[in-house]
């Protein structure tokens, strides 16, 4: 609320702004976690994956998204869909064929000012009912 401006989150602005200042604030772990940005899985490209250096470590996978006020969506739905699409695309493919097995999926919708995240464990992912 005090650093990042709302002028730059215009109706015509999507996820990339988001994207590229969440990627800034991850540099700091470099050291233990490989930084990986829109690089493609099996059914499409996952916004932003951080990969453990280590095998016991957790990887995380995040998708982004803006609320489409267009549509009347709300910050719930959107963080919902977000999760279903981790899921659903398959974005812990890659972490798994690298044998990380703690893996969790983290959704970061907003509007405006208003952010809302949501997380889930890949594996409870299919149990929860998100896909």
């Amino acid at each position: 609320m005090t650093s990042f401006g709302y002028f730059y989150i215009t109706e015509s602005a999507n996820e990339k702004i988001c994207h590229a200042f969440i990627m800034d604030l991850m540099i700091g772990i470099e050291r233990t976690h490989v930084i990986r940005s829109n690089r493609k899985s099996v059914y499409c490209r996952y916004d932003l994956m951080l990969a453990p250096r280590t095998k016991k470590g957790f990887g995380f996978i995040f998708d982004f998204k803006k609320v489409d006020s267009f549509f009347d969506e709300k910050l719930e739905t959107a963080c919902d869909e977000a999760l279903k699409q981790i899921t659903a695309k398959e974005y812990n493919r890659e972490l798994k064929a690298t044998n990380v097995n703690q893996i969790i999926g983290i959704a970061m919708t907003f509007e405006g000012k208003k952010v809302m995240m949501s997380q889930i464990a890949a594996e409870q992912a299919l149990i929860n009912g998100h896909v």
